[in-house]
């Protein structure tokens, strides 16, 4: 059951905590990685740091009896990659590993990397006459060998926007959307010096989603401009069944605007960055001063990877006064509770609430029983989503569509955003998600038009993830290993009315065999025919694993089979589907691979499912 956590910050702030330890390593934004680590001579980068602190803990040296403490000096530490942190890495309860900053310190772990030598002037003929003395210029920056590309700017903190036909959210309509030509039509007038533009894009606003179209030609005919795009996008836009442009709409017809050339270069706070030379041309906003401006481009958004197993977890590392620009509270359940995790409910949760105490904003689920505990005596600001109470962003209509494009649920969002939302995830759970992340976004300054088409392409592999090989049947993978996610997941699937829910799951060995009879009992309650089979059985026999389940099965009247090779369960479950039917294959979600005995085999469900048929 491979668990991967990867930290999606542009920026991380570290704070200071008094904790006594006994080894102490330094890292210094003026170090070396080949110095000694100590305060008169630290490492250059918290990588090196990690893996000294490893070798001290394996070679058991006495600096790692009472924890290990990685102190940051103060500066900007770029990151040229992930700091992996691995169960190797782990410390324990008595001699953790601490990561924190030096007295007085706000060091800033940063995957961005800085434009600099920007010059005034400009003498380009794609730019206004009375504008080319506003423009600064600069080369784009290099990240390991490439040269930097980028869709997004930040000076002085500040997001710039790429250049643009109209000001930031306003659009024009257009006149013609023609799938048959591949082409959209639009007023000449709109066009004026762009036919010639060289990296032209065009935003079409279509209903719930945004498309972003490279433009390849345009045919300017009298009043009117017919507009090619490049592949693959011409063929997505055009092809695609849903959802397309309205023309001719009770509201008229879909809008559009233009972005992306030197010749729309016309408004402080605009750039745009030319290719294949790189070269980044902006004009500044008037409280702006380029020569001592700091000019960001994000090269690096993984700043962090914790990557761990059930069976071999990270354990006992604390990134110690880490601020997070907004913490997300989505639920809390009776989970993750037992040896090897936490000892009870309550440190669970108070664990959980620590995230919120380091957040300078907090989302929080407002329908969730729980949201007062993790709100209470928190400094920062709170806001809330939900579907049920009354909240800053709230989904209403809510529909759960089954069709010959898979499993679909759309909505409308109240509050500050009021939008029509599309997500290819099914079920109610990931309405919840899905608010949460825009909630956030929305926070964060991204515009409800890029939220919306960009909810509208999510998935996520192994949780409720649709592998289609029939337009008569449905099947999809989740990693519901545990009977209080088992039966969210039944749950959310009976939405979607289908004519038999068909589930097939197994337990992990060296496991609680209470969660087997738990798991079994939910299955045969509310599944209509439940195959049971091997997950990851490790050093117990999956026979007396699938004993166990059973158990469960016989208090309800479910039926059920049992097919102890999971390969053969899957290709079962295929070969028996009805039209109508929904299968559900439980258990592993994101796993690639069985455990047996100490040896990890290769395992590819989505696989098995598509050489089924």
């Amino acid at each position: 059951m491979k668990k991967t956590i990867v930290v999606l910050l542009f920026m991380a702030s570290l704070g200071l905590f008094s904790v006594l330890v006994a080894g102490e390593v330094y890292v210094s934004p003026h170090g070396s990685d080949r110095n000694a680590g100590t305060k008169e001579a630290p490492y250059l980068t918290l990588n090196r740091a990690i893996k000294q602190a490893r070798e001290w803990r394996r070679l058991n040296r006495p600096e790692a009896a009472g924890g290990i403490c990685i102190c940051l000096e103060d500066g900007v530490y770029a990151q040229s990659a992930p700091l992996f942190i691995r169960p190797e890495d782990s410390g324990t309860p008595d001699s953790p590993t601490l990561i924190r900053a030096v007295e007085n310190a706000h060091p800033v772990i940063s995957g961005g990397v800085a434009v600099t030598g920007w010059k005034k002037g400009c003498d380009d003929p794609r730019i206004a006459k009375e504008l080319r003395s506003k423009i600064w210029v600069a080369k784009a920056p290099s990240f390991g060998n490439r040269i930097v590309e980028t869709r997004q700017m930040w000076v002085d903190g500040n997001k710039a926007q790429r250049a643009a036909q109209f000001p930031d959210g306003v659009m024009e309509r257009m006149i013609d959307f023609n799938p048959e030509e591949q082409t959209i039509t639009i007023p000449a007038s709109q066009i004026g010096n762009l036919p010639n533009a060289r990296q032209l894009e065009m935003i079409v606003h279509q209903r719930w989603a945004i498309a972003i179209l490279r433009v390849k030609s345009i045919d300017v005919r009298g009043e009117q401009a017919v507009i090619r795009f490049h592949e693959p996008e011409s063929h997505l836009e055009f092809a695609h069944p849903w959802p397309q442009p309205i023309i001719g709409g009770e509201k008229g017809n879909s809008s559009f605007c233009l972005t992306n050339a030197l010749e729309l270069l016309d408004q402080p706070g605009e750039w745009f960055q030319e290719y294949p030379s790189g070269t980044i041309y902006y004009y500044p906003r008037s409280e702006e001063d380029m020569e001592t401006a700091e000019v960001i481009v994000p090269a690096l958004e993984t700043l962090m990877i914790v990557d761990g197993t059930l069976e071999r977890p990270v354990r006992h590392i604390q990134v110690e006064g880490i601020t997070f620009a907004i913490g997300i509270y989505t639920n809390l359940s009776m989970d993750h509770i037992g040896p090897g995790e936490h000892r009870s409910f309550r440190e669970y949760a108070c664990c959980k609430k620590r995230l919120f105490e380091r957040s300078r904003m907090i989302c929080i689920n407002a329908d969730d029983k729980y949201h007062g505990f993790m709100t209470a005596n928190l400094e920062a600001p709170v806001y809330t989503y939900g579907i049920e109470q009354p909240c800053d962003v709230k989904a209403e209509h809510i529909v759960y569509e089954r069709s010959s494009r898979g499993l679909n649920v759309t909505y409308q969002t109240t509050g500050w955003i009021k939008d029509e939302i599309v997500l290819k995830m099914p079920g109610t759970a990931n309405v919840y998600n899905s608010l949460a992340a825009m909630e956030a976004a929305y926070l964060l300054g991204i515009s409800p038009e890029t939220i919306r088409k960009t909810l509208r392409n999510v998935s996520v592999k192994g949780r409720i993830e649709e592998v289609r090989i029939s337009d008569k049947f449905d099947v999809v993978i989740d990693y519901a290993h545990n009977a209080a996610s088992l039966e969210s997941l039944i749950k959310t699937l009976r939405q979607y009315q289908p004519k038999r829910l068909v589930l097939l799951f197994g337990c992990g060995g060296n496991r609680s065999p209470l969660r087997r009879f738990q798991m079994g009992e939910t299955a045969g309650r509310l599944s209509d025919v439940t195959i049971l089979t091997s997950d990851n059985p490790r050093y117990e026999k999956p026979e007396a694993i699938l004993s166990d389940i059973e158990q469960g099965m016989k208090r309800t009247k479910g039926k059920y089979k049992i097919i102890p090779d999971r390969r053969e369960a899957i290709s079962y479950a295929i070969s028996k589907a009805q039209e109508g039917d929904l299968i559900v294959v439980a258990g592993k979600g994101h796993e690639e691979y069985q455990e047996i005995e100490g040896h990890f085999y290769p395992m590819n469900e989505r696989e098995m499912i598509e050489n089924s048929i």
